[in-house]
């Protein structure tokens, strides 16, 4: 028998483990360590400029759980010049909606031509 919170051995006949006072389990039936991670398919959900967005988009995906990587986020100086490449983050592709949902309130809103009409104008 092993504690499932310490991994302390116990001889048979105990049913609790006296430091962490939780049920002892089957070594059996502890979950076997992978022999390799699962590959990761990484797939973009946003992409930003703005040092400020930046900040709130790690923000939420990290009080969320939601793994994430940031590519060029640093600012990259070219001779007398800086090149600013947005930064994106990225995220497994089973995490890419959940991410996509907490960051869409940070995309910059844009007025699609047509779609507000001025006051009066096509009525008829």
């Amino acid at each position: 028998m092993i504690c499932p919170k310490c991994g302390v051995e116990y001889r048979p006949g105990f049913t609790q483990c006296s430091d962490c006072l939780v049920a002892l389990v089957d070594e059996s039936k502890l979950a076997k360590p992978r022999s390799s991670p699962q590959p990761v398919e990484l797939v973009t959900v946003f992409k930003c400029g703005d040092p400020g967005r930046i900040a709130l988009a790690k923000s939420l995906l990290q009080s969320e759980g939601v793994q994430f990587v940031v590519l060029n986020e640093a600012i990259a100086p070219f001779g007398m010049n800086l090149i600013i490449c947005p930064a994106e983050f990225q995220v497994d592709r089973e995490d890419a909606e959940d991410a996509k949902a907490l960051l869409k309130d940070l995309e910059p809103h844009r007025e699609q031509s047509g779609d507000v009409e001025a006051d009066g104008e096509g009525n008829s």
